[in-house]
């Protein structure tokens, strides 16, 4: 699997893809996007790191990105 960064907008969408794909419990994430905030006002720019797991033969995380930042 492949995440381009420049196009991840932090939406949580392969986040909450996984977890219903996968029916983990309450508080369970194998999916999560880490956001950063850096920079002082006016000029702060957000970032955002997808960590998936990778183990999935069909992940559910790719289809549903409206970016296409994730894909395998």
């Amino acid at each position: 699997m492949v995440i381009d960064l420049r196009k991840c907008i932090g939406c949580q969408a392969c986040t909450i893809a996984c977890k219903v794909e996968n029916s983990t419990g309450p508080g369970i994430f194998w999916n999560i996007v880490k956001d950063q905030e850096s920079g002082k006002y006016p000029m702060v720019r957000r970032t955002f790191l997808p960590l998936p797991c990778m183990q999935c033969e069909d992940p559910g995380c790719v289809s549903v990105c409206p970016t296409g930042a994730s894909y395998k």
